[in-house]
């Protein structure tokens, strides 16, 4: 599967990326706030061609380690 990230760069693999409700989960949050939260910037997210959002592993490990910015 192809998806661009909302800042252009290309991704090829998908395997490290989360759902909103796997996101919402890890963060005890509704997958309706991650979603909230990437239109307004404070997550990042792609896009895949359908339209839908996926998170980075990376970034989201980041933020529930206490890692991110």
């Amino acid at each position: 599967m192809h998806v661009e990230d909302t800042r252009g760069d290309d991704v090829s693999e998908t395997k490290e990326l989360m759902t909103p409700s796997e996101v919402g989960e890890a963060l005890r949050v509704d997958a309706k706030t991650v979603t909230r939260w990437a239109e307004r910037g404070l997550i990042r997210a792609i896009k895949t061609p359908g339209g839908h959002n996926r998170f980075y592993r990376t970034d989201i490990e980041a933020i529930v380690n206490g890692e991110a910015e």
